[in-house]
């Protein structure tokens, strides 16, 4: 990994590269191509970010991309994916803020190659297994907070993710079968299309004293 970032008086530049590479031998992902649970997987981005702070620091706002190149074995993709977001300090202790963000999740060695049974059920491989592609909104205010010496802050937000190629872990009849392997019937990771998660989320946190014992507060709920 390297990473560089250069600020330019209101600017801060990010920009870097990743790459991981990763040989695997296990019987567990047999179901490649060759059947011999040998596997390869490669992986390199590059990224940029540009933060920008505005209207006397009271508006933050940060845009990026990334490309990045997956490889398992001979299959390969490139994608690249967005991000950007603003935050705006309404008073003091308040804040708000939105985000937009895409995602690109390639399929890892196990999903794609596992072949293994758990007595007669089997997990079957899938190389035909595609990539996902998501997308994130969110939206959001915290508030700051100071009650005596207790402080804290409480953070509401709602968000959207939208799936395409959703990847799931699925129980069905995979192949012919008889008694021996369970008439074909078993786990394997499928692209089941498009998926969608909608919620909204709350958060409360701070911490303070009761005379010499210090109180520290965690809680959410998440809808």
């Amino acid at each position: 990994d390297m990473e560089m970032a250069m600020i330019y008086d209101s600017f801060t530049v990010t920009a870097g590269i990743t790459m991981q590479n990763t040989d695997s031998e296990a019987l567990l992902y047999s179901g490649d191509p060759d059947g011999n649970g040998e596997n390869t997987a490669n992986t390199q981005a590059l990224y940029l970010q540009v933060d920008k702070k505005m209207l006397r620091e009271k508006l933050m706002l940060s845009g990026g991309v990334r490309y990045e190149n997956f490889k398992v074995n001979t299959y390969e993709r490139s994608q690249p994916v967005y991000r950007a977001g603003a935050t705006y300090r309404v008073l003091k202790a308040t804040y708000l803020r939105a985000s937009y963000g895409q995602g690109f999740r390639f399929p890892t060695i196990g999903e794609r190659y596992i072949n293994t049974s758990v007595g007669q059920l089997n997990i079957y491989p899938n190389e035909n297994l595609e990539p996902e592609f998501s997308v994130n909104v969110e939206g959001g205010v915290k508030q700051g907070f100071r009650i005596g010496s207790f402080t804290g802050y409480v953070d509401a937000v709602v968000f959207q993710q939208e799936f395409d190629r959703f990847v799931e872990f699925t129980f069905s009849q995979w192949v012919p079968g008889n008694l021996q392997n369970l008439f074909g019937l078993g786990f394997r990771s499928v692209n089941t299309g498009g998926a969608r998660i909608t919620g909204a989320e709350i958060e409360a946190a701070g911490k303070g004293r009761i005379g010499p014992v210090e109180i520290g507060l965690l809680m959410g709920w998440t809808h």
